[in-house]
């Protein structure tokens, strides 16, 4: 009878059991760009909700990667060596494509969640982005241009610092220039730029349908209030998905109360009804006061849920598995749409979102 008892305990105890999921954590937390906090804290929600909802005991390694690519390198070496299942790592593209190169080369799966330029995954396996990359985005950005606003002239300001900007202002301006129309303008900045006063001048001395904007909130803020104070009119502005309704951003350029409207892309819908967004906007608040403010955050979610389910999904244990379980057999409702890489390295297909805004007040949000 005793050993009845104690094999009926055993069975209990195995069936019990909760897994245990090491993720580690690649990022910048020492400088204060809003985009880095809000992914940290997306992450730490993301895994409070998978202990809570999945059963699973998922801990976070978070390792500060500092604000330059040798930061990355040295954390993304150590990080190979321990014990996690799996990293995330970066939303920069710069310093993701650095971390790429080192989980590559140990075979070691990854995701970024944010990271958008196309050599952060180029001919790589072990990968993975949960959201549209720069080919996508700037293809569906030209066209709804070229419908909703009938634009046959442009300017392009770019970063010229910035792995992201670039590549996104060189996927832009191939895709503006297949319709037949030539841009009168690509200008490089840098994010330290003190002064835009050649960008000024080339505004006053061109007139565009639009100017495209693919940097991230800082510099572009930067510019933007230097441009206001001018008192340069400018045409329709459109942003890359580096700026968005970001707090810095507003103080910087719409306490101007400047007049001027255009789009930026984003990965969420700002006015989604999706559950799984409301869920995750409803624990974030709870737990930092506020609702997030970017795509980072949401983005940071699915990443989580889209490793959780490889992890499950694998057929045995090792990284091999794990990166065909992600390729081959992850379809994932996330808070930013579905995800399913179809032996790709980012979503198959994936909506994007276009937000019309003018000054700091959100007039539409369409997809594209």
């Amino acid at each position: 009878m005793l050993s009845v008892f104690i094999l009926s305990l055993s069975i209990a105890v195995a069936v019990t059991k909760v897994p245990t999921y090491q993720i580690g954590v690649v990022i910048d937390q020492t400088t204060n760009r809003t985009a880095s906090q809000e992914t940290l804290r997306g992450l730490k929600v993301a895994a409070d909700l998978a202990r809570s909802k999945e059963n699973v005991n998922l801990q976070l390694n978070v390792v500060d990667s500092g604000p330059l690519a040798i930061g990355t390198h040295k954390a993304m070496v150590e990080m190979v060596k321990g014990g996690n299942d799996v990293i995330i790592a970066e939303i920069s593209s710069s310093k993701a494509e650095v971390a790429a190169q080192v989980a590559e080369r140990n075979k070691k799966v990854m995701v970024t969640p944010f990271a958008t330029a196309k050599a952060v995954t180029a001919g790589r396996h072990f990968v993975f982005r949960p959201c549209a990359g720069h080919l996508r985005q700037a293809a569906g950005l030209v066209k709804f241009l070229r419908a909703k606003h009938k634009v046959k002239t442009g300017g392009i300001i770019f970063d010229q610092g910035q792995l992201f900007s670039t590549d996104l202002k060189d996927r832009f301006r191939d895709e503006f220039e297949k319709t037949g129309n030539k841009l009168q303008f690509v200008l490089p900045v840098l994010t330290a730029q003190g002064s835009f006063k050649e960008i000024i001048k080339t505004l006053k001395e061109n007139q565009v349908d639009f100017v495209y904007l693919p940097m991230y909130e800082e510099v572009t803020a930067k510019l933007l209030a230097e441009v206001i104070s001018a008192q340069v009119k400018l045409p329709l502005v459109v942003g890359g998905d580096g700026w968005q309704n970001d707090s810095v951003f507003n103080a910087i350029v719409f306490s101007k109360n400047p007049s001027f409207s255009g789009y930026y892309v984003t990965h969420h819908n700002p006015r989604s009804t999706n559950p799984l967004q409301t869920e995750f906007e409803h624990s974030f608040r709870r737990r930092y006061g506020n609702a997030p403010s970017t795509s980072a955050s949401y983005l940071a979610y699915d990443s989580v849920f889209t490793i959780l389910a490889a992890l499950k999904a694998r057929r045995h244990p090792g990284q091999e598995a794990l990166r065909e379980a992600l390729a081959e057999n992850v379809k994932v409702r996330g808070a930013t749409g579905s995800i399913e890489f179809r032996g790709g390295q980012e979503p198959a297909e994936k909506t994007l979102y276009l937000v019309h805004f003018e000054g700091p007040k959100i007039l539409s949000v369409e997809a594209f």
